[in-house]
């Protein structure tokens, strides 16, 4: 007859198999699962972040509604709409239709003849200076023609490529029947976000086996470097946009839609930013003969437009997050070659819920090592020789990445010190 213990143990041994093989079979649906939410991922991260910024004006919404929270929902996200989208989506039109102007203004048949006229020149001018090195009895004319040969040959497979590309109705028909489903889906996780965010927050805690104090954690340094970081980097460069337009209309450049959404989404991109924009503009007005026009400009660009990018960071960044500038900087360089352009909001982001993972995991690796008591120390209170060797070794491997992260971010105070190394 089997003891207690020997049915313990098989009980034991089959309660491990089981979850082994529920570990397997959840990772396969996970994977699965995955699969089928991967096109919509980035539209319900961006439905996440609106519900974040826009939860000011959602509670504004419940104060008059109190007892109906799926209409103030509605009203919310319809706030986000007239106020975000709409305008998002209106700058995006008229800076198609006036970058399709310039196109026709420049591919007429004059500008074509100026443009021909300027290659044959530059050509004439490049032959005469490579003359005194050409072999003997070259013919200048011949390298002249087999240039304009080359340079025409290329416009020709350009002009095909160009055609092509007019041509393909049907892959822009997709392109934007798509880019609509993504903004449904946004939509309505935004308005869902809103209407059951709580309810959500809760199933997600019931779910995910970590303490409801540590997920707090994470969700409210996410909340608060989403806001900084979107509210830091998205008002500046439009900000920015906006100046550069002004500029251009005032100064009578012209194309102000066009400079102002380069400028925009210049601004957000590090080392580059409204310089990137308002320099190269200057420099070209100053060769066409325009001086007071690109001195205007610049010193527009230097003292005002680039002025708005600190005095709006500072002012919403004052009070959140703080991250080292080297942190910033690589983790919006990672994020945009990782994420695209939503890099620059989801690079740091990241870097901040990691930070505040190492704390809440140094927290709990310090709790773990105060109360545990290895066997052999179980009445004298001392710890094993192995016991300290594994103790002291794994303190060392994983608060050496910790305080690296907690080091290059400065936020509220921790919740806990990281662990010391081990004493020589």
């Amino acid at each position: 007859m089997p003891s207690t213990a020997d049915s313990l143990r098989d009980q034991s041994t089959v309660k491990i198999v089981s979850l082994l093989v529920l570990s397997v079979v959840m990772v396969i649906f996970i994977l699965m699962f995955y699969q089928v939410m991967a096109p919509y991922l980035m539209s319900l991260l961006l439905a996440g972040v609106l519900a974040i910024l826009a939860q000011p004006l959602h509670s504004r919404s419940l104060s008059y509604f109190p007892k109906w929270n799926s209409l103030a929902a509605g009203l919310t996200t319809t706030g986000v709409v007239v106020v975000i989208v709409l305008p998002i989506l209106f700058a995006i039109l008229l800076t198609g239709l006036e970058l399709s102007v310039f196109v026709q203004d420049n591919l007429s048949d004059s500008s074509w003849e100026q443009i021909k006229s300027t290659v044959s020149l530059r050509i004439d001018q490049f032959v005469q200076r490579i003359l005194p090195w050409m072999p003997a009895g070259a013919d200048p004319e011949g390298v002249k023609q087999q240039l304009l040969l080359g340079i025409q040959n290329q416009v020709k497979q350009l002009g095909v490529g160009a055609s092509e590309i007019a041509s393909s109705t049907w892959g822009i028909i997709g392109t934007l029947i798509n880019f609509f489903i993504q903004l449904t889906v946004c939509l309505m996780g935004l308005y869902f976000f809103l209407a059951d965010g709580p309810r959500i927050l809760r199933g997600a805690q019931n779910l995910i086996p970590i303490q409801p104090e540590y997920q707090q954690q994470v969700f409210d340094q996410f909340t608060k470097v989403t806001r900084s970081v979107v509210m830091g980097t998205l008002v500046a460069a439009i900000g920015q946009g906006i100046a550069m337009s002004l500029a251009a209309g005032v100064l009578g450049i012209g194309h102000i839609f066009v400079i102002g959404m380069v400028t925009t989404v210049a601004a957000m991109i590090p080392m580059i930013g409204a310089a990137g924009v308002y320099v190269p503009l200057a420099i070209y007005l100053a060769t066409q003969g325009h001086y007071v026009t690109a001195t205007g400009l610049f010193l527009f660009g230097f003292l005002v437009i680039s002025s708005i990018d600190n005095v709006v960071r500072a002012y919403t960044l004052s009070s959140n997050v703080q991250m080292h500038p080297l942190l910033g900087f690589v983790s919006i360089l990672g994020g945009l070659e990782a994420f695209g352009l939503w890099g620059i909001f989801l690079g740091p982001m990241i870097a901040s819920v990691l930070y505040a993972l190492a704390k809440i995991f140094n927290q709990e690796l310090k709790s773990f090592m105060a109360t545990s008591t290895p066997a052999k120390g179980v009445i004298t209170g001392e710890k094993t020789p192995v016991a300290t060797v594994v103790s002291d070794v794994t303190s060392t491997i994983i608060a050496t990445p910790a305080a690296v992260v907690a080091t290059m971010v400065e936020a509220a105070p921790p919740v806990a010190e990281a662990p010391k190394p081990p004493a020589c």
